[in-house]
Formats: structure tokens, sequence, C-alpha cells
């Protein structure tokens, strides 16, 4: 396959201006380079070309005998707009591709796929996209891509070619959140379950739950911090006291806690006093009396 990659700007243009300074063409190049490694070790014909400005004319090289065409972009605004966006024209499934790719190994906010058939990559030279990876006046949106940009550039190029990321296992940041990538290369979603030695639970998206919270009925405890099955007493605002296991659940009825027994309502809320006539507590929750 032939493959034509274009870095946005360049000439009397160096585009926006990250928050550290760094202008926009000096990133799409080296974003070029780095996507142009990953095509050719797959096999593929690559040619890097740098989009010319001047005050009076733009040129971009045609795509005349390229099977697919790229240029790479980054946005800025206001410093507080983020996330990534792929432009198009006649729509191909390498936009989508890449937008798909670039979220998933970024998790910036998705501005998603946009027709802007007034572009002069698109009119004039028919191609097949043109990517603003993130905006690059947002620290976070910066920062993110930084830390990231050669997982982004093998991510552009297997997109491009429609190949699959062999993606390893174990824990992922995306933004706020982390995610556990299981061997078979989904993300553990919906259920509570051990990583290694250490009880956790995924919500529905597959973010790692964190606090007090119901999962099946029951109440669970999972650390703010690690999202690790927190063990131990608990109490809550209103004064309540819980017990939670090692798995972090919520201990119910009659329940031994070292050489102490305690009883606990349904939802796990420590009763203390006189019930059913045989069963009475101390103040401290302690059974004096059992059935």
């Amino acid at each position: 396959m032939k493959i034509l990659i274009s870095c946005g700007h360049g000439g009397t243009d160096p585009g926006v201006t990250g928050y550290t300074g760094v202008p926009e063409h000096a990133l799409t190049c080296t974003q070029g380079n780095l996507i142009a490694k990953y095509l050719k070790a797959e096999g593929h014909t690559v040619k890097v070309c740098i989009e010319e400005w001047s005050a009076n004319n733009f040129r971009v090289r045609s795509r005349k005998g390229c099977d697919v065409a790229v240029s790479l972009h980054f946005n800025g605004f206001n410093g507080k707009a983020n996330g990534t966006e792929v432009l198009y024209s006649n729509y191909t499934s390498v936009a989508s591709r890449v937008l798909r790719a670039i979220n998933s190994t970024l998790g910036l906010s998705n501005r998603g796929l946009k027709k802007r058939s007034d572009l002069y990559v698109f009119w004039h030279n028919n191609f097949d996209c043109l990517i603003e990876t993130c905006f690059i006046d947002n620290k976070h949106d910066y920062d993110t891509y930084k830390a990231k940009q050669e997982e982004v550039a093998k991510a552009i190029a297997y997109a491009i070619i429609n190949k699959p990321m062999s993606k390893p296992y174990g824990w992922e940041q995306h933004g706020n959140h982390w995610y556990y990538r299981q061997s078979d290369g989904t993300l553990a979603k919906d259920r509570l379950g051990y990583v290694g030695s250490d009880f956790y639970y995924f919500d529905k998206q597959g973010r790692r739950g964190g606090g007090v919270f119901k999962v099946n009925g029951r109440y669970y405890h999972f650390s703010n911090e690690t999202g690790k099955a927190v063990q131990g007493w608990y109490t809550t605002k209103d004064g309540k006291k819980m017990y939670f296991d090692r798995d972090g659940k919520s201990a119910v009825g009659l329940v031994y806690i070292g050489k102490d027994q305690y009883c606990f309502d349904k939802n796990g809320f420590l009763k203390i006093g006189k019930f059913k006539a045989t069963l009475i507590t101390d103040s401290d929750g302690k059974v004096v009396k059992g059935c």
C-alpha cells in the first residue's frame, strides 16, 4: 500500500501554539515521522511531506498514486476546549478507524467525525481525512498526548492499514479513571473480581470503583485512591456502623469479628440493643446473649 502523510502547517505559518510554546508544525512533523516508522515496518511505501504555507499560497502534495492520504494537525482555541476530532469530505472508513484508535489510546473527549468539504486538502486533493489529535493549548490534552505520542502514532498507523492493535493486559488510565485490560484484550466490566491478590469492582463502562456503594444488593467498600477492597469498620455520615470483610463486602446477620460476635441488619448496619427477646448486644454492638 502507498500512503501519503501530510504534516500540517509549515513555511510562514507554524500553526497554533501549544501551552508550552511548541508550534503545531513541530508536533505534526514529529507525529508524521513516527507514523511512517510503523507503516514502513509493516512493509508499506510512505511519503511524508510538509504543507507549504506563504502569504499568498498554500500547497499540499498531490495524493496521485497513493492508496491513502491523511493530513496531520493539532487544535487550539482558548485553552479550555479539548478532545479529538477527525475531519473528512467524502467519507471513507479510514476516518472512523483513526478516530476510534486515537480515542482508545488517549481517552480524551471524543468530538467525533466532522464533514468539511470546504478545506483545501479535500476539495483539491481528495484526502481521506484530516486528523486533529488534541488541543495543544489545553494543558491536560497536551500532557496526555506527549506522554503517549509513540502509542498514538502506532495506533494511527495501524488504523490506516486496518490492522488490529495488540493490547497487552494490565492497568490503563484514561482521563481520571482507571481500567483493567484482561489477557484476552477486553476490559473488565460490570463485575467484582481479583486482580492479583487484590479485590476490585469495575462498572459497566469498565471504570474501577471507589467508595461505599451497592453491588447486586450488597454494600461494598473500595478505596477511592487505589480501588482495592477495604477491610474493617466503617462509620457512615449519619453515624451508622458497618463492617467489611477482606473482599470489601459488608457483614450481614450474625458475624464473628475476632473473638466477638456482632449482629448486622440486611443492609449491613450494626444493630445495638435487644432483638426478638433472645438477642441482646451491649453498647458497642457485641452480642452478650444469643439465640
